[in-house]
């Protein structure tokens, strides 16, 4: 009897330890969707968890509309969580809305300000709807509605409001997806050097902007998609060609909002499925006009450019509003102000 037992108790503990040496995975049994919202020149990508919803940025508010549109078109009714990477119009111009429309619970940013008019209404929004902000740092983790994204990076004393992004990486299974915001070059070399950013899904920096997408970086993410958020025939010349032959290099799948549409990538875990929704301002031939910076840069400087009071940048008339003025390219240079690189 006693021998019985003893092999009774080693068979349980054998299946005790074969039960512990299986890597824990987020319940196979959810399906992560991540939808990036064509919203013309901007950011706004929805994460899908079970019935759960999270927004990663807004786009601007004049695209709220198109935003809105397709959330009400999969039946979105709440969104929980708001991430904002980084105080830009194109990405947090529809903040505002989005708190007053989806009952919004928690609004996830930096410390970063900006003098904006949106800026302002986005902080108006959420002390008028009771919204908990939480101000995040590197090395938090992100609750997404029962799945968490690791925050690589979150800059509040940045000296570019590109490089205060806020650098999410979620995991699903032995799928992973990287959303980058608008970082540069410098700032993929230092978060590759203390992460594995070796992905299958990558939200490429910056709309495809030069000042990102280092080929190091690239090819150390290796993707199998590379999702470019892009305005058609945008006047930033985005993506950039030299970022696209990257891409082409070490990326499977390069895919477009301004060419696809909506671009929806589903995870079970195990394997991605794409599939892309079309909106009426984009083309599935998608030519999207791959002018040259220097063309648009040459423009800027026989005309005018717009200036903040206490900024130390001047811009291109659409890279935001509210306390913008216009001033000449050579009076903005002689108060110490150089380019955007948002813009240029």
């Amino acid at each position: 009897m006693k021998n019985i037992k003893r092999i009774i108790s080693m068979v349980m503990l054998s299946i005790m330890i074969m039960m512990a040496a299986v890597p824990a995975e987020v319940n196979a049994a959810t399906n992560l969707t991540v939808h990036f919202i064509d919203v013309g020149q901007g950011d706004a990508i929805l994460v899908q968890y079970g019935k759960n919803y999270s927004l990663i940025d807004t786009g601007v508010e004049k695209k709220y509309s198109q935003l809105n549109t397709y959330l009400k078109k999969i039946n979105v009714k709440k969104i929980t969580n708001l991430v904002v990477t980084h105080p830009d119009a194109d990405h947090m111009g529809g903040a505002d809305l989005v708190i007053k429309n989806y009952g919004v619970k928690n609004v996830y940013m930096t410390k970063y300000t900006s003098n904006t008019g949106e800026y302002k209404e986005l902080i108006a929004a959420i002390k008028k709807y009771k919204v908990k902000r939480t101000n995040v740092s590197r090395g938090a983790k992100i609750n997404l509605g029962g799945i968490k994204a690791q925050v690589l990076s979150a800059d509040a004393k940045a000296s570019d409001s590109n490089d205060s992004s806020i650098v999410l990486k979620l995991v699903h299974g032995k799928k992973s997806f990287l959303f980058t915001g608008d970082i540069s070059a410098k700032l993929e070399k230092q978060i590759a050097s203390q992460y594995n950013v070796n992905v299958d899904v990558l939200k490429v920096s910056h709309h495809g902007s030069n000042y990102s997408s280092a080929v190091s970086f690239i090819k150390e993410t290796s993707p199998e998609y590379s999702v470019l958020s892009v305005g058609k025939n945008n006047n930033y010349g985005h993506p950039d060609k030299n970022v696209n032959n990257r891409l082409k290099k070490y990326s499977k799948n390069i895919v477009r909002t301004d060419q696809k549409g909506t671009i929806v990538i589903t995870s079970n875990g195990k394997k991605l499925t794409y599939k892309n929704v079309p909106t009426k301002s984009s083309s599935s031939s998608g030519s999207s006009s791959s002018n040259n910076s220097s063309s648009n840069s040459s423009t800027a400087v026989g005309s005018y450019v717009y200036v903040t009071p206490t900024g130390k940048k001047y811009h291109k008339k659409a890279c935001g509003r509210g306390t913008f003025t216009k001033a000449t390219i050579k009076s903005a240079k002689a108060r110490g102000l150089t380019a955007c690189s948002k813009c240029f």
